[in-house]
């Protein structure tokens, strides 16, 4: 039997652990919290979208996306706005102001992503990313 140290599934949580406390790290002292950061990276990437795709690329539930989305939406980073093609499905839409933000704190991951990159090489990185792509 695999030691619990060992096991990949504790593995992986340990290393995604581990990452969202570096990020943390950054974010906190900019007033950020990372959901907030991964919903404006989402909203950078793919544009507009409905509260249940948001929050799925946040990785938070639906309910918990909405008080997100709110303190955004007070913080004047998002607005909320009807779809285009469907009235009846509203989007969040990044405000200037909340794309701005996301300009500033990107480097933060970028960051992050290089420190990775040193420590496994590049070759070795990108073996990585194909495995966890693999996986999600």
């Amino acid at each position: 039997m695999t030691k619990f140290d060992e096991k990949l599934v504790w593995m992986l949580a340990r290393a995604n652990r581990r990452l969202e406390h570096e990020l943390e790290r950054e974010l906190k002292p900019r007033g950020v919290p990372l959901e907030q950061f991964r919903a404006l990276e989402a909203l950078h990437q793919r544009g507009p979208m409905p509260m249940s795709e948001l929050a799925e690329a946040a990785f938070v539930e639906r309910s918990t996306m909405t008080k997100i989305v709110d303190r955004m939406v007070a913080a004047g980073h998002v607005f909320r706005a009807p779809d285009e093609e469907d009235r009846r499905r509203i989007n969040i839409v990044p405000t200037d102001e909340g794309l701005a933000l996301h300009d500033k704190l990107s480097a933060i991951s970028v960051d992050l992503e290089e420190r990775i990159t040193r420590i496994l090489d590049e070759p070795r990185t990108q073996t990585l990313r194909r495995l966890l792509a693999s996986l999600a």
